[in-house]
């Protein structure tokens, strides 16, 4: 690090090259005394990875009944952990992320097929027409018919 100084302000000749290569040298000295894997770094990814095993099983099971003690199960974690993690991650509860995406799907089955509501309420999870019409309203701010009509139109 002198031998850097000292070359910035002797100003010698190639001085800028001088000190590039001896500040490399010493960040290549420190990389090489750093540890293989920073614990922080590692917790990180060992999050981000049983979050994309909760978002894959959501995706795949979402007309099936999912609650936190399943998702708990599946990351091996507790539900503090399992609530603190997805928060952090998603930016929204397990059941938020499970609810917008079964409106999701419910939405693309509404304008890709023929399903009535009912059908496409228990297709998505669903069991009570009445919470899926309700939910599906406050979510998209059109009633499942209504979406339907709305957009099919276009």
């Amino acid at each position: 690090m002198m031998h850097a100084w000292d070359a910035i302000t002797q100003e010698t000749e190639a001085y800028t090259i001088e000190a590039r290569y001896v500040l490399s040298k010493a960040l290549y000295i420190l990389c090489q005394n750093l540890p293989s894997s920073p614990p922080s770094i590692s917790r990180d990814v060992s999050l981000l990875e049983r979050m994309k095993l909760l978002l894959q099983y959501i995706e795949q099971h979402y007309a099936e009944t999912i609650s936190n003690q399943t998702l708990m199960r599946l990351a091996a974690c507790s539900e503090s952990v399992l609530l603190r993690s997805f928060k952090k991650t998603v930016g929204t509860s397990p059941m938020n992320y499970l609810q917008n995406y079964r409106i999701q799907q419910a939405s693309s089955l509404l304008l890709s097929t023929d399903m009535t509501s009912s059908e496409i309420a228990i297709a998505t999870g669903f069991h009570d027409i009445s919470y899926f019409t309700k939910i599906f309203h406050r979510t998209t701010g059109l009633t499942p018919q209504r979406f339907r009509a709305a957009h099919r139109t276009k």
